[in-house]
């Protein structure tokens, strides 16, 4: 089944008991986080070195570090799309960033 999950806002349900609940939490609380920001856990979090790139530089990098931080702090998880919103000229902008399994 495919879910959509967005960046934690800080609302989050300690010991959640539904597994799919809890892996969709977790997806959203690491794409929630910049590496560095955890204690003892330092490595946790996307790195962003997309940040302050140009667009066609930064959607790349951004596809790859959601890909790599969820193969390795939520392996359960599986990126099959990225849809990416930013702004240009006050107008939202909408893309998909397609990453296929490797089967």
């Amino acid at each position: 089944m495919d879910y959509t999950v967005k960046p934690t806002s800080g609302l989050l349900k300690l010991n959640e008991t539904d597994p799919v609940a809890a892996v969709l939490q977790e997806v959203a609380v690491l794409l929630g986080t910049r590496q560095g920001e955890v204690p003892l856990f330092r490595e946790f979090g996307l790195p962003q070195r997309f940040l302050d790139k140009p667009l066609n530089v930064a959607r790349p990098l951004l596809l790859l570090e959601v890909k790599e931080a969820l193969e390795r702090f939520v392996p359960q998880a599986e990126l099959l799309e990225m849809l990416s919103v930013y702004r240009t000229d006050r107008k939202s902008t909408r893309q998909n960033s397609s990453h296929k399994p490797i089967s």
